[in-house]
């Protein structure tokens, strides 16, 4: 019966230290909104160094912060970081893979990858070189597709 009684008193003082408050919940919503709210603020105003820093202080708490996730690979994309972008698109689509806008902007990053890549190699290739002139044509159906909305 002591045993019992020990037993429980542990449980019960685990799940003490366990418990969060009503207050702390809301605490936690009101600092997740301040920081979403601060960070869509200096995105909108184009300070997008402190737009990322803020969307990773939100998504250091809250990893499943799709809206987070969009927004750092939006911030990615723009600064030209297009590996970053996709792994936050990746991010988006993880956690809400309905976020057409998300599916978007990971094509378009992409093919801004794949524009890249023809461009090296364009650069890094003679002008005689064999397959100059098809990373040349490539490239330029890939723009002229993107020109027109793909498909």
């Amino acid at each position: 019966m002591k045993i019992l009684l020990v037993s429980l008193m542990a449980i019960c003082a685990l799940m003490g230290c366990a418990t969060v408050t009503p207050g702390q919940v809301s605490s936690d919503n009101n600092n997740l909104d301040m920081t979403m709210h601060s960070g869509m603020t200096a995105y909108r105003d184009g300070r997008l160094g402190d737009a990322e820093t803020l969307f990773l202080k939100a998504i250091e708490t809250h990893p499943s912060l799709s809206e987070a996730w969009f927004r750092l690979g939006n911030i990615y994309y723009r600064t030209g970081r297009y590996d970053a972008a996709v792994r936050s698109y990746e991010h988006t689509l993880r956690y809400d893979n309905q976020n057409g806008r998300a599916w978007f902007n990971l094509s378009l990053t992409r093919l801004k990858q794949a524009d890249t890549v023809l461009q090296v190699g364009q650069r890094t290739l003679k002008a005689d070189a064999e397959f100059y002139d098809k990373l040349d044509s490539l490239r330029i159906k890939l723009n002229a597709r993107v020109d027109q909305g793909g498909g």
